[in-house]
C-alpha cells in the first residue's frame, strides 16, 4: 500500500534540521524524489554561509547569467544547462558580508583559470549594468582591480537575486572584518537599489541585522521607505563612531515599524534616543536585548513597564547607575526569560538589591534566568528571592566565583522543582576559572532528579576532586560539562568510564580537549560528557 504524505508534513519535519547540518540535508536528499523535492528549499533558504566550500555555489548561480554578462565577467566555467530546480527562487536570507567574502574566495580559488585583468578593466569597459564604475573617476578614488572585480560579481549576483527571488525575509550586514565592509561604498548600494525590482524584492523583509562598517546609510534609507513590517531589528555599532545623523536615521526606521517583535541593540554609547524610539512599539515587542552603553534619562528605562507582551529581556554590560532603582517599578506579566550580564550597578546595597526586587515582581512566569554578576556585592539572602518567587524556573545560569558562594545554590536545587538546566559556565565577561575544592560533595548530593544538563566550566577540578564529586553524584544528568587539571587525559577517561559502569550508563559522547591559558602559562582539560 502506498501512502501519499502531503508535502506540508515533510516541510514541518525538515524545518527542525539545523541549517548548518549539511550532512543531514544531503543524506535526506538521497532517500527518494519526494524527499529531495522537499529538502532543496531548506538547503537553499540561506546559502551564503561561511563554510569551507560555500564559494562553489556561485558557479551554479552564474549559470543564470546570459552569455554577454558572463563574457563581461570573464567567466570561463562551463554553464550548467537544464537545471532541475530554480535554485535562487528558494533563497530567503541574504548575508551581504558573507556574500562579499564568498565572492572573494571564489575568485581566489579560480585564479588559475581566470585571465589576468587589465588595469581598470571594469571602469573602462563599454558595458555597464546596475553599478557604474565610472562614478569613481568623479570622486577621485579608483579601487584596485581586485575590488572592481568583486564589485562586478556582487552586482551580477544582486541581479540574479532580484530577478529570481520572490522575497527576502532576512538581510544581514554584519562582519568583524572591517576591511571588507569599508570597501563597499555608499554609492554602490544607492545605485543598485535604484532598480525598481529591489522594492518588490525587499518589501516583505521581516528581519534586519547590521553592524559596524556595514551600516550603509543608503540601504537604511531605502528600507525606511518600504519596510514598515520588520519583525526583528538587530543593530551592532559598538566598533565604530556613530554620528548623530546616522542615529537619527536609525530612530526613524524604528519609529516607522508597525509590528516589531525583536529588538537587539549594541551601541557602546548613549542609548536614550534609540530607547525612546521604541515607545510606540510597546504592544508588539516580545524580545529586547540591550548591550553596552549607558542610559542617562530615567524615563527611558520605564518604557519597559509598558511592554505588556515582553517575554525576554537581556541587559548586557550596561551602565545602570542612574536608573537601577527604577527596576522595582517595572512589572512584565509575560516575562519568561531575564538575563543580566556584567552591568554596572553602583551605589548602596539597596540600589543593587533593586534588581532582585525586579525578579520578585516578575518571577511568577520566569523559566530562564541568567545572573552573570558579582554575588558578593549583594545581600546574603538575595538568592532566596529565586526560591520564593520563581516557581517555574527551568534554566538557571549564574556566576559562582568563590567557593563560599556554592552553598547559596543548595536551596535553589532543593526547592526549584522544575529546574532542568543549571549552568555555572566559563564566560567571556570574566575569563578566569576557579579551582574548587570545598562544598562539592554536598553540591553533588543536592543535584535534583529533574536536572538533565549541568555546566560547571567556571570551575576546575583536580582528578581526585572529580572522582569524589562523581562518587556523590546520586542523580546523573544527561549532559555534564566541566574542567579538570589532570596531567593525563586517559586518567579522566578512566574516571568517566568507571562512573558509567557503576551507574549502568552508556556513554554517548566523551569530548576531552586541552585548553591553554596563555596569560597564566597553564593548561587544563575541557570535558563534555553525555550519558544515556
Amino acid at each position: 500500500m502506498t501512502f501519499n504524505i502531503p508535502n506540508e508534513i515533510y516541510q514541518d519535519i525538515f524545518k527542525y534540521i539545523d541549517e548548518n547540518d549539511l550532512k543531514t540535508f544531503y543524506s535526506s536528499m538521497t532517500v527518494n524524489k519526494i524527499w529531495c523535492l522537499n529538502i532543496i528549499p531548506y538547503l537553499w533558504k540561506n546559502p551564503f554561509k561561511l563554510l569551507s566550500n560555500s564559494y562553489k555555489i556561485l558557479t551554479l548561480l552564474f549559470s543564470y547569467l546570459d552569455n554577454e554578462r558572463r563574457d563581461y565577467l570573464l567567466i570561463r566555467d562551463e554553464k550548467f544547462e537544464n537545471l532541475l530546480f530554480d535554485y535562487p527562487s528558494f533563497i530567503k536570507q541574504l548575508d551581504l558580508a558573507n556574500l562579499y567574502a564568498i565572492i572573494e574566495q571564489w575568485i581566489y580559488e579560480n585564479k588559475d583559470n581566470r585571465p589576468k585583468l587589465k588595469e581598470n578593466y571594469f571602469i573602462n569597459n563599454e558595458l555597464s549594468y546596475n553599478f557604474n564604475f565610472r562614478i569613481y573617476l568623479e570622486k577621485g578614488y579608483i579601487p584596485d582591480i581586485k575590488e572592481q572585480e568583486i564589485y562586478a560579481f556582487f552586482d551580477a549576483i544582486f541581479d540574479i537575486l532580484m530577478n529570481k527571488c520572490e522575497k527576502i525575509e532576512k538581510i544581514s550586514m554584519d562582519d568583524a572584518n572591517l576591511e571588507h565592509s569599508n570597501r563597499i561604498c555608499e554609492t554602490f548600494f544607492k545605485t543598485i537599489l535604484s532598480n525598481n525590482k529591489a522594492k518588490r524584492w525587499l518589501i516583505n523583509c521581516e528581519r534586519l541585522k547590521f553592524g559596524n562598517n556595514w551600516f550603509k546609510k543608503e540601504l537604511i534609507l531605502f528600507l525606511i521607505n518600504i519596510s514598515l513590517n520588520l519583525k526583528s531589528i538587530h543593530i551592532d555599532l559598538s566598533q565604530i563612531f556613530i554620528t548623530n545623523s546616522k542615529l537619527q536615521i536609525l530612530t526613524k526606521l524604528i519609529k516607522l515599524q508597525r509590528n516589531l517583535q525583536e529588538f537587539h541593540i549594541n551601541l557602546g554609547s548613549e542609548l536614550d534616543l534609540l530607547l525612546n524610539s521604541l515607545s510606540n512599539l510597546t504592544n508588539t515587542l516580545k524580545y529586547i536585548s540591550i548591550s553596552y552603553g549607558h542610559i542617562n534619562l530615567n524615563t527611558n528605562i520605564l518604557f519597559l513597564s509598558k511592554c505588556s507582551q515582553l517575554e525576554e529581556l537581556t541587559l548586557n554590560k550596561l551602565d545602570l547607575t542612574n536608573c537601577i532603582y527604577l527596576l522595582s517599578r517595572i512589572k512584565l506579566p509575560k516575562l519568561k526569560r531575564f538575563h543580566i550580564i556584567e552591568s554596572s550597578i553602583d551605589g548602596y546595597n539597596y540600589d543593587r538589591d533593586t534588581m532582585f526586587l525586579f525578579i520578585r515582581n516578575n518571577g511568577n512566569n520566569l523559566t530562564d534566568l541568567s545572573l552573570f554578576i558579582c554575588l558578593y556585592r549583594y545581600s546574603s539572602d538575595c538568592l532566596q528571592t529565586i526560591i520564593d518567587y520563581c516557581p517555574k524556573l527551568v534554566r538557571l545560569a549564574i556566576r559562582i566565583s568563590k567557593k563560599e558562594e556554592i552553598s547559596l545554590l543548595f536551596n535553589i536545587m532543593k526547592y526549584c522543582k522544575s529546574l532542568k538546566y543549571l549552568y555555572i559556565p566559563y564566560d567571556d565577561y570574566n575569563e578566569s576559572i576557579v579551582l574548587i575544592t570545598s562544598y562539592l560533595n554536598e553540591f553533588a548530593k543536592n543535584i535534583p532528579p529533574t536536572l538533565i544538563s549541568l555546566d560547571l566550566t567556571k570551575w576546575v577540578f583536580s582528578l581526585d576532586i572529580l572522582n569524589n564529586f562523581l562518587e556523590n553524584f546520586e542523580n546523573p544528568v544527561s549532559k555534564f560539562k566541566f574542567n579538570c587539571n589532570s596531567f593525563d587525559k586517559e586518567d579522566i577517561q578512566n574516571v568517566i568510564k568507571n562512573f558509567a559502569i557503576r551507574k549502568f550508563l552508556i556513554i554517548k559522547r566523551c569530548s576531552i580537549e586541552i585548553v591553554y591559558m596563555k596569560f597564566f602559562h597553564k593548561s587544563y582539560y575541557k570535558c563534555i560528557i553525555e550519558w544515556i
